[in-house]
């Protein structure tokens, strides 16, 4: 109720903010950002790696603490979505399960994810670079061979999530801040509102894993007050957003 509370304010002194998904595609022949859905790719077999998934709280400082059992919440919550969501379409999904995972296996597993997790952080943050318009051409090399030959796997897919949410304190020291601005204003004199709130943001990418191309990748972020990742429905809410448009 007091996030409920503070986005209201929010919305009333800084306006609306809407969530964002981007999906981008590349495509099958020339390697530029595509915009919009990719051609449904039916049948085959997707390794779902392990959700790298991380929830805390957001102090009066603006820092974020991570919280181990709200951590352990949400990766639940979102592996549970992520079959469900995948285990309606056309194809065979693994979730791959590390302790599962035999030596050669595990040699495999530990030179493709860390990558395929950094270059999904390097599309997010650096795709809508001016020097990248037009270029949709990530890779991850010849990681994924390994992988695709020890699981007959064509396809392995990576969800990278973080969500915080504001401390009582926090809250307080913005409700402070709002009423301040607000009688600041009515005095004619203009003052800034400092206002620490939680946030979920994450990826999604999709990497063919014989050729290492990233296919396929959208990215979501929002302020919403019921966006948490602790919540089972809020979960597969921000799961369908990610993967409305995966090709898969």
């Amino acid at each position: 109720m007091a996030r409920s509370r503070l986005v209201l304010l929010l919305l009333l002194v800084l306006g609306a903010c809407a969530p964002i998904t981007e999906p981008l595609v590349a495509p099958a022949v020339a390697p530029e950002t595509t915009l919009g859905a990719a051609p449904r790719i039916d049948g085959g077999k997707v390794l779902l790696l392990p959700p790298d998934v991380e929830c805390g709280e957001v102090g009066a400082s603006g820092l974020v603490t991570p919280r181990a059992d709200w951590t352990e919440q949400a990766m639940r919550n979102v592996t549970t979505a992520l079959e469900q969501k995948l285990g309606a379409r056309n194809l065979v999904v693994e979730r791959l399960d590390e302790a599962t995972l035999l030596p050669d296996e595990r040699a495999a597993f530990e030179r493709f994810a860390p990558l395929a997790r950094t270059v999904g952080l390097s599309i997010f943050h650096f795709q809508n670079l001016p020097g990248r318009a037009g270029r949709f051409d990530w890779t991850v090399g010849e990681t994924g061979k390994p992988l695709r030959a020890a699981r007959k796997a064509d396809h392995a897919l990576l969800v990278h999530l973080r969500d915080s949410h504001a401390t009582a304190e926090a809250m307080a020291l913005n409700a402070l801040s709002i009423a301040a601005a607000v009688a600041a204003g009515a005095a004619g004199v203009r003052a800034p509102v400092r206002i620490v709130t939680g946030a979920q943001v994450g990826f999604a990418t999709l990497v063919e894993l014989e050729s290492g191309r990233v296919v396929w990748f959208n990215r979501l972020g929002t302020v919403a007050p019921d966006a948490d990742l602790r919540v089972p429905a809020s979960a597969e809410k921000s799961v369908d957003a990610l993967l409305a448009a995966c090709p898969i």
